[in-house]
């Protein structure tokens, strides 16, 4: 008898979700032994955390390589992401579930074992994994005993929805966070990425009404000097990050800080900004509240 494609597609993501289940748990398994028998994995008191609770595409890798150049700054990752040295943070889409929690005594084990591993004399940790907006009370929690400082960063949502559909579009999106419903047309698709944006802003200015500092990607690009002085406010180690570096972001060459907005949202056609706008319209309030306008 031959099982029809729905009920074997079915089965197969079955099997490999058990094989996955099954090799995180082997790894959760590996670190807490290692934690439990090397207290360094479980807490370093020369490490600073600094989190970036920000969305994804919103030009946060400008301000981590801005940091960056500051004497006492390291990251666990290139990207600044420690999401990416664990497949439970990694996962797409279970790691944009707010609702989602991994061990998180197994992920500060592995962070710091990674520091160490680098060895590179940093002692500020610059950590901006975009999903970290989902759950940064229990995973900032995790890191207690060691100094930490959270601030949000935001940018434009047209700016922001127009890099999520120039570096995902609607496959990619639907790959990588899913919709509630798939789009059938443009306008459902651009409004469902405006839904999305405020769906995420209204976990930032759930954080910020928390940690009570916000910086903007636009005021970082008019003035990184007076930026990276009010970060440095709360983190002094990175006062002497060097606010004239030139910065290589993505696919673009290395250039002084440049506020890439104009060209982004210029880049889509007037109906697709007047879709976005429909998604953003529930919106309006963080909007405005963040210092940004809903365009007509």
């Amino acid at each position: 008898m031959r099982l029809s494609r729905a009920p074997l597609r079915r089965i197969k993501d079955a099997a490999r979700r058990g094989v996955r289940h099954a090799k995180e748990s082997a790894e959760d398994l590996k670190w807490m032994v290692r934690a439990t028998i090397d207290p360094s994995l479980r807490y370093n008191p020369h490490i600073e955390w600094l989190f970036i609770l920000t969305l994804p595409n919103a030009g946060s890798t400008a301000l981590y390589k801005l940091l960056s150049s500051a004497s006492s700054a390291t990251s666990l990752h290139p990207r600044g992401e420690g999401q990416w040295l664990s497949a439970r943070m990694s996962a797409p889409q279970r790691r944009w579930n707010p609702n989602y929690h991994p061990n998180y005594a197994v992920i500060r084990a592995i962070w710091l074992n990674e520091i160490a591993r680098r060895g590179d004399g940093g002692t500020i940790v610059i950590e901006k994994s975009p999903p970290n907006m989902c759950r940064h009370q229990p995973l900032v929690a995790a890191f207690s005993l060691m100094k930490t400082n959270v601030i949000t960063y935001t940018r434009d949502p047209y700016a922001t929805c127009a890099s999520w559909h120039r570096r995902y579009g609607r496959s990619g999106v639907a790959w990588e966070w899913g919709f509630d419903k798939q789009p059938e047309s443009e306008a459902e698709y651009f409004e469902a990425l405006g839904r999305l944006w405020v769906e995420r802003m209204r976990m930032l200015d759930n954080a910020l009404q928390i940690y009570e500092l916000n910086i903007r990607y636009e005021d970082l690009c008019a003035a990184p000097a007076a930026t990276i002085a009010k970060i440095a406010a709360r983190v002094p180690g990175l006062a002497d990050a060097n606010p004239d570096i030139l910065l290589e972001v993505k696919d673009y060459h290395a250039q002084r800080l440049t506020n890439m907005n104009e060209a982004q949202i210029g880049a889509l056609s007037a109906s697709q900004r007047a879709f976005l706008s429909a998604g953003l319209r529930d919106g309006a309030s963080i909007i405005e509240k963040f210092g940004y306008n809903l365009l007509h």
